[in-house]
């Protein structure tokens, strides 16, 4: 019995030492892997535009990126307390995005991790939460 419980000691630590608990993204693997308007959390991607079944809108006066699918079903909303203006900028902003069966909000730390014309990439690195947004004006 002493054995097993060796065993079972040396495979858990081998188990959290591989990696095999997902870290989330870095802010590089979230710029890398993100391309388009999209929601990112703990590496996943919950939430990708597509022009043909989904809607993006921006309100300038309250500083919110908003996406949707056609039925309005599926969402997010990243509402800043700033305009995002240069790389290594920090903001403020709530996010409410839904899920399978809830909506959810989060207050992010936001940096402006990437601007390429008027895409922006948003990164949380304590909450491992990136949004890809778009600058419509």
């Amino acid at each position: 019995m002493k054995n097993y419980g060796i065993f079972t000691s040396l495979a858990l630590s081998i188990f959290f030492l591989s990696g095999c608990f997902p870290q989330g993204m870095t802010p590089e693997e979230f710029i890398n892997s993100s391309d388009g308007v999209s929601l990112t959390i703990n590496g996943q991607q919950v939430m990708t535009y597509k022009e043909g079944t989904h809607q993006i809108g921006y309100n300038d006066e309250e500083v919110q990126f908003r996406v949707s699918d056609d039925r309005f079903s599926n969402f997010f909303v990243v509402k800043c307390v700033d305009v995002p203006k240069e790389q290594g900028q920090t903001i403020e902003a709530l996010l409410t995005y839904t899920t399978d069966n809830d909506i959810l909000e989060k207050l992010c730390n936001f940096t402006v991790s990437k601007i390429d014309g008027d895409m922006v990439w948003l990164w949380d690195g304590k909450k491992k939460i990136g949004a890809v947004v778009r600058l419509l004006r």
